[in-house]
């Protein structure tokens, strides 16, 4: 009551109020990520809190820095060493509840403590691995009058952790004597201050091959360097994964190599390679599916500045023009869109519609997707020019994260156009956002993939249970509303694309459009996701993973 009475008559502060808190933990990661800087979501108790849970966790797991602050019952209704599940209205105990998904969370009993731990929370969240934070402010201790001045501080220096000497110098050789080397990069990058400048020098500097992850972080190398080599991981391209697994030293800075990204397959990823693991967080080094050669507990900016410093760096390109000529024709032979993608009559291919993005939006243009085909499809296949942004959440994917996480990229992107992909079926997560998106008329470009169906559910059913359907269309117990009526209801522009040839003018409509639109893309719902790396299901429910390498394109040919 009293935070939001406050935020109301602060004229420092600018408001965007979500009609959902799941919404707002989503947009304050979408913010914090194309900011570079914190989000902050304010929610009230008991339910406000609990319906942030899947925005925070998406936080955590993609080591986003986000502040939630949440109001609380005064602190003489608290139910704490009364063995009561309640006794305040709405009240619980939501501070224990998150302890599992962020750096620090901490309940306020005495007011002069709220500089303190403010500060404290800020400083977690955005030192070291980034990571949600949360202050939870009980009525009572909101009410209070503080100096700011006289109450405590929470001073604390950061010293992120940096490679040695000894570290650098076998980096800098195993370099020197390799064929065929590769990088992978990764979101730590762009976590890490002054990282992306300091890998700009490297990459310019050294010409080495470089590859990112199908979903995380496809947006720190683009094919804007030369020697890009795509993305990796079960969902990635062929050609990249091909290459990775012909490398005779990787060099992983800033990923934290998980399982799509390595395959399920993973103790033979990079199987030729020396593999060089750099990461802040020592535990990504020590998980299971990491077989790694040379671990560098390391901030990413360190040790990129370290390895620039070093009189000693270099690579001899002579040695390695064989590879990157390699890589060249590996690249080369790269589809995105296959033959039969551009054969539809009835419907719009998502891959089309995703060249078709790549080819006409500007590069200042953000493009935030969903989970489904939306992530799937764009996040393998889109390609990018200069510093263009296009991002998901990777660790949780939860649907209905694009449009509110749009709305605050959007908002950080000083209400620049920005495009959001969502499928059908993710819109209703928080379709309520809508009315946010209309209320603020934010030039916001909605584009929904209307598939008659929840494609990643059907996919799944018609590759390991014979085509046996549950809660996928609207046989099987599940369907979406009309679209445009829903535009319409909110007021906000209609558009749609209903097969191939319309995709491009459509686009090229929508973004002429300086408000919201809605546009709608019927795809074909029979298509697959590909290529991909399929794992087979055996007699006894087990499952069986695939090589990266062995990614097939149904009726298609590829060498």
């Amino acid at each position: 009551m009293h935070l939001i009475d406050s935020l109301g008559k602060s004229d420092k502060i600018e408001y965007i109020c979500n009609h959902h808190e799941q919404a707002t933990a989503m947009a304050a990661e979408g913010y914090s990520r194309m900011s570079e800087h914190i989000g902050v979501a304010l929610v009230t108790t008991g339910p406000g809190g609990t319906n942030t849970l899947t925005g925070v966790m998406g936080a955590w797991l993609d080591s986003i820095p986000i502040l939630i602050i949440s109001g609380q019952v005064q602190t003489s209704q608290l139910s704490d060493g009364t063995g009561c599940r309640q006794i305040g209205d709405q009240e619980f105990d939501i501070v224990s509840t998150v302890q599992g998904m962020t750096k620090y969370s901490k309940r306020i009993d005495n007011a002069e403590e709220i500089k303190y731990h403010l500060q404290k929370a800020y400083y977690e969240a955005t030192t070291g691995r980034p990571g949600p934070v949360w202050i939870d402010i009980p009525l009572d201790v909101q009410s209070k009058n503080i100096d700011v001045n006289s109450i405590p501080s929470y001073e604390k220096s950061y010293q992120p952790p940096s490679p040695s000497k000894e570290e650098i110098d076998a980096v800098i050789q195993a370099i020197a004597a390799s064929r065929k080397p590769l990088f992978v990069f990764g979101g730590g990058i762009r976590r890490s201050p002054g990282a992306k400048t300091n890998l700009k020098k490297l990459l310019e500097r050294l010409k080495i091959p470089a590859v990112t992850g199908p979903h995380s972080a496809v947006d720190i190398v683009n094919e804007s360097y030369p020697e890009y080599c795509g993305r990796i991981g079960v969902l990635g391209q062929r050609s990249a994964n091909r290459i990775v697994q012909e490398c005779d030293l990787l060099i992983s800075v800033g990923s934290r190599l998980n399982i799509k990204m390595t395959g399920y397959k993973y103790q033979s990823f990079a199987k030729k390679a020396f593999k060089i693991i750099v990461d802040i967080d020592e535990n990504e080094m020590n998980k299971f599916n990491i077989v790694s050669d040379m671990k560098i507990n390391s901030d990413s900016n360190e040790f990129l500045f370290s390895l620039l410093s070093s009189s000693t760096l270099s690579c001899n390109s002579v040695q390695i023009n064989d590879w990157r000529k390699w890589c060249k024709e590996q690249r080369a032979k790269e589809q995105y869109v296959f033959s039969k993608h551009r054969k539809y009559i009835e419907y719009a291919s998502n891959y089309c519609f995703v060249e078709g993005l790549s080819k006409t939006v500007p590069e200042n243009v953000p493009t935030i997707t969903s989970n489904g085909s939306a992530h799937v499809i764009t996040l393998q296949t889109m390609k990018l020019k200069g510093d263009q942004r296009l991002f998901t959440n990777v660790g949780c994917a939860s649907m209905g994260y694009g449009l509110p996480a749009a709305i605050g990229t959007c908002i950080a992107n000083s209400k620049q156009k920005t495009i959001c992909i969502e499928g059908d079926g993710s819109l209703q997560m928080n379709i309520q956002e809508l009315q946010t998106l209309s209320h603020h008329q934010l030039p916001l470009l909605l584009f929904v993939i209307n598939n008659g169906e929840y494609l990643s559910i059907r996919l799944t059913q018609d590759s390991y249970f014979n085509s046996m359907y549950v809660g996928t269309n609207v046989d099987s117990g599940v369907s979406c509303p009309n679209l445009k009526k829903i535009a319409y209801a909110y007021d906000l522009k209609y558009y749609c694309i209903r097969n191939n040839s319309e995709i491009e003018e459509v686009i090229k409509k929508c973004l002429d459009e300086n408000r919201p639109v809605v546009c709608e893309v019927f795809t074909n719902p029979k298509e697959k996701h590909e290529p991909k790396v399929t794992a087979v299901l055996n007699d006894d429910g087990t499952f069986s993973p695939g090589e990266l390498t062995d990614m097939k394109i149904e009726g298609e040919y590829y060498e």
